[in-house]
């Protein structure tokens, strides 16, 4: 909300939003809307034989009475949003200003670490294992019996295409 009481809105509608004061089933004075597209270089072009598109629009409005929140008329907007826009209204949300923190804070002095030190050590309450490749072992994955398996079985198509020797004890020379 601006110093002049004004509050602003992201809308995606069907349809160009109505500048005509609506009631929209709240109390206070009927509330009269002004709007604009969010992006001007989107839905430029007509395209007669497409049906409407809903666009994204900034719509300005001043809250009706000192009782209804933003949210509330973004409820209402929905609920009367055949009135608001020709094809509906899709989503309405308070267009809230973002503040962001700039400048030096706590963690300015850490080169971007999250916390000081060095690595801590894991908490025994958790399970472990020694082996930092547990996953692949007997016990949960499996993966070095495949991988083994992977090996003898191509193994045994170069022996059966001819492509692998077998070695033989005390022998130096190729099969021949």
């Amino acid at each position: 909300m601006d110093s002049e009481g004004m509050v602003r809105f992201l809308v995606k509608a069907t349809g160009s939003v109505s500048t005509t004061p609506l009631n929209l089933g709240l109390s206070g004075d009927p509330i009269k809307f002004a709007a604009k597209p969010l992006f001007k270089s989107i839905g430029l072009l007509e395209e007669p034989a497409v049906a409407a598109q809903p666009t994204w629009q900034i719509v300005e409005t001043a809250i009706p009475s000192a009782g209804v929140s933003q949210w509330e008329l973004c409820h209402a907007m929905i609920a009367y949003g055949e009135n608001l826009a020709a094809g509906g209204v899709e989503f309405v949300e308070p267009d809230l200003e973002q503040q962001w923190s700039i400048g030096l804070n706590a963690r300015a002095d850490t080169s971007f670490a999250v916390r000081e030190g060095g690595p801590h050590k894991q908490d025994p309450e958790f399970p472990h294992d020694p082996d930092d490749y547990w996953f692949r072992n007997q016990l949960h994955g499996q993966f070095d019996v495949v991988e083994a398996l992977k090996a003898l079985t191509t193994l045994a198509d170069k022996l059966r295409q001819g492509e692998a020797e077998i070695p033989r004890k005390g022998s130096h020379e190729p099969n021949s």
